[in-house]
């Protein structure tokens, strides 16, 4: 019977704790010690040690002396306050500290420390707890978009563009135009085209048919429209009325070539370039046979017999054919 009580009156300590903290739509600072950043979404901003873009927290100390974080806490459950205690490590004076919200668990050192929970982009409560218990950090958001933060900036967390690891800056996130579109692709490549590695794979030719070069750096290419991050563009320029090539090899690497980590299927509705999860180009994905290709000439798209990976489609073409489901 205790221990029900016990439950029944920590729940409604919660439930006060968070009607109180929603209702004012406020937040809790103690102290120079506190959460100056959350990412609840990163798709490109930051690569961490892992080589993997992981959400992440972003600790800053205001003091002008280290405090060691020994013990202290970092939750996003106001039941479990001991979800994630910080290991032996220290933060200097002055420095902001990344913990990744990746579900890895681990710290094999300080630049590298992982929670074992991730982030909901569609809103949580995080706290920083110190090593005694009292919370001396705590921010809610909800609906985070991709690779945008909730920074504190001005006595006040508002949305802007991530700084990981640097002073927060109160900044907006413009739209680029691209001058860019998916202009060709292929689906069953039975060795008509071979990569640098002397395989086969199937391709997603863009083209650049703007008068300025382009870098791709943080577009995504995806063949699903819910999930538009499955491939994301490395820093690499598409000079003015040029070509790029992205083999799709499900993740084998190809060396000095743009490889992604999916491959093209006849389940596939669409091919999708976007940017901040909005779109650059969308085409609908049609069922090839093999060593055929779909590309577009004028606006308009044609099969081609003979594919032409980074090259103008001028083969000879055949005209999807509306009734049949494949324009």
């Amino acid at each position: 019977m205790k221990r029900v009580l016990m439950v029944i009156g920590l729940f409604l300590v919660a439930f006060i704790l968070v009607f109180i903290f929603d209702k004012d739509k406020d937040y809790i600072k103690v102290g120079n010690l506190y959460i100056s950043e959350i990412v609840a979404s990163n798709s490109y901003t930051y690569k961490n040690a892992d080589l993997e873009f992981d959400d992440y927290i972003e600790i800053y100390n205001g003091n002008n002396y280290a405090v060691d974080l020994n013990n202290y806490r970092l939750t996003d459950s106001i039941y479990e306050n001991k979800k994630w205690v910080f290991p032996d490590i220290s933060i200097n004076a002055h420095e902001y500290l990344l913990i990744y919200a990746s579900g890895k668990n681990k710290c094999e050192e300080k630049s590298n420390c992982h929670t074992n929970y991730k982030l909901k982009k569609d809103g949580e409560i995080i706290s920083l707890i110190d090593s005694t218990g009292n919370i001396i950090s705590r921010v809610s958001f909800s609906n985070l978009n991709s690779d945008e933060s909730l920074s504190f900036i001005n006595n006040k967390y508002v949305i802007t563009v991530p700084t990981p690891g640097s002073e927060n800056v109160l900044k907006e996130k413009k739209d680029i135009k691209y001058t860019i579109y998916i202009n060709e692709y292929m689906s069953h490549n039975k060795n008509f085209n071979y990569s640098s590695n002397g395989n086969s794979y199937d391709f997603v030719e863009l083209y650049n048919y703007g008068d300025n070069d382009i870098n791709l750096e943080g577009l995504s290419l995806s063949d699903n429209p819910d999930n538009l991050n499955k491939y994301i563009f490395p820093n690499k320029v598409v000079k003015s009325h040029d070509y790029l090539v992205i083999y799709l090899t499900g993740g084998v690497e190809i060396e000095n070539s743009l490889y992604a980590s999916f491959k093209l299927s006849d389940n596939d509705s669409k091919l999708v370039l976007s940017s901040n999860g909005k779109i650059v180009d969308e085409i609908e994905v049609v069922k090839l046979k093999n060593n055929m290709s779909y590309g577009r000439v004028d606006d308009k798209w044609y099969y081609f017999s003979i594919p032409t990976p980074g090259m103008e489609n001028n083969t000879k073409k055949e005209e999807a054919i509306k009734q049949d489901g494949n324009s």
